[in-house]
């Protein structure tokens, strides 16, 4: 058993590498400028339970086998969210969205993907899939995306690139 605390008076770059693992990280209210974050066989549980005073051009996830939950990855004010998962369950949740526009990426192996967005939050997906059937409640076909209603005039954009094969992909809109 590891417990690391972090100074929240610092600006840092953190870079954390898991192996087979169970994992609980907080990072709210650290001052982060960017985070990599590599799992392998493990179960990891990140929450983001303040917001990050540092605005982040980037957040990168890298999950092996494994089952990875992200809470509020919003509050991260990242302006690009990398997610490159292999075997397993991955849920993303973006509660606290703080910047106007946030490009998700998210390249999966084999298994289910469920990303959680705000209801107020204008959402744009367009992915790239093979024998993933999208469940989506809301989202419209609009040429090569789905879209939510509106998400033109939303104050707050999300624009989810996915790339899967064999599994689930889930969009589920709520506070």
């Amino acid at each position: 058993e590891l417990r690391l605390a972090l100074s929240n008076r610092i600006p840092m770059d953190l870079d954390l590498e898991l192996g087979a693992v169970r994992t609980d990280i907080e990072l709210g209210g650290l001052r982060l400028r960017s985070l990599e974050l590599s799992t392998g066989a493990s179960e990891t549980d990140l929450r983001v339970s303040t917001p990050n005073p540092v605005a982040m051009t980037s957040v990168d996830f890298e999950v092996g086998a494994a089952s990875f939950e992200a809470t509020d990855l919003g509050r991260l004010n990242a302006e690009t969210v990398t997610v490159e998962a292999g075997v397993g369950e991955v849920r993303l949740d973006f509660g606290g969205l703080q910047r106007p526009e946030t490009r998700v990426n998210v390249e999966m192996g084999l298994g289910s993907l469920e990303i959680r967005i705000p209801s107020d939050v204008g959402i744009h997906l367009t992915r790239s899939t093979f024998l993933v059937p999208l469940d989506a409640p809301g989202l419209v076909r609009e040429g090569e995306a789905d879209v939510s209603p509106g998400w033109e005039s939303s104050p707050v954009k999300i624009y989810l690139t996915v790339e899967a094969a064999f599994g689930r992909l889930s969009v589920v809109r709520g506070n």
